[in-house]
């Protein structure tokens, strides 16, 4: 699967609690709409990824740009940290039986089960499996 290079209307169910705002990590980068978010080893949001030291933060509700260095913490995300969202499923497919199954983040638009990935940043359990590449995840609990 790619990484997002646009905003996400990420289809979702459920009714959603009020989004969470966090201070942005200073360098430069994009977070879009719909983009999976987490927190990186000094407590600031940055886009998804399988990197070291890092947890799932939720789904962003908007996009947020840093073109250049700034003070971290300046620019603020929203995100959502519950409801049932649909992801694209990495390198192994999907089937009836991963429902139930957590799964971690690859990039901010992709998720996988473990020892798929590299550091293991759980995003949910799989609810429902839409086909061998996409899924629907509950997040809720996970950030």
């Amino acid at each position: 699967m790619t990484v997002l290079a646009a905003d996400a209307n990420r289809k979702h169910r459920g009714i959603l609690r009020p989004s969470y705002s966090r201070g942005m990590d200073g360098a430069a980068q994009t977070i879009y709409k719909g983009a999976l978010a987490m927190n990186d080893a000094t407590g600031y949001a940055v886009k998804g990824a399988d990197t070291a030291s890092c947890v799932f933060l939720g789904v962003a509700k908007e996009q947020k740009v840093i073109s250049s260095a700034e003070t971290d913490g300046t620019t603020k995300i929203r995100t959502y940290r519950d409801g049932i969202w649909r992801f694209a499923f990495g390198a192994a497919n999907a089937v009836a039986t991963s429902v139930g199954t957590v799964v971690y983040i690859t990039d901010d638009n992709t998720v996988d089960v473990a020892g798929t990935t590299t550091n293991d940043i759980a995003v949910g359990k799989i609810v429902e499996v839409e086909s061998a590449s996409v899924v629907w995840v509950d997040i809720e609990g996970y950030c």
